[in-house]
């Protein structure tokens, strides 16, 4: 068994923030006035825009400078409460 490399923290991170965009987006057509072929069509091409924007994310990370994960915690912090804010706002009938 062959030890798996240790990923970039940046490119972690840049990894979550697209599982979450994914998520987001997602969360997005609920409660949609169109229909279902189309939000199919939508969601198809939305993961796949989302899923190529963050493989050039990752390989754009790479070549950053590796810093301890401690500090990326205040940006993982920012991010969260970005993302459920969105989700909050969203709720009331205004976004971010």
């Amino acid at each position: 068994m062959a030890d798996q490399p240790i990923k970039h923290p940046f490119e972690r991170f840049v990894g979550f923030i697209g599982m979450t965009s994914c998520l987001r987006y997602g969360y997005s057509f609920i409660d949609s006035e169109r229909s279902l072929p189309e939000i199919f069509l939508y969601l198809v091409v939305g993961f796949a825009v989302i899923i190529l924007l963050e493989a050039l994310g990752k390989r754009l990370a790479r070549k950053l400078p590796v810093v301890r994960m401690r500090y990326l915690t205040p940006l993982y912090l920012i991010y969260l409460y970005v993302f459920f804010t969105s989700f909050y706002s969203s709720s009331f009938g205004f976004s971010l």
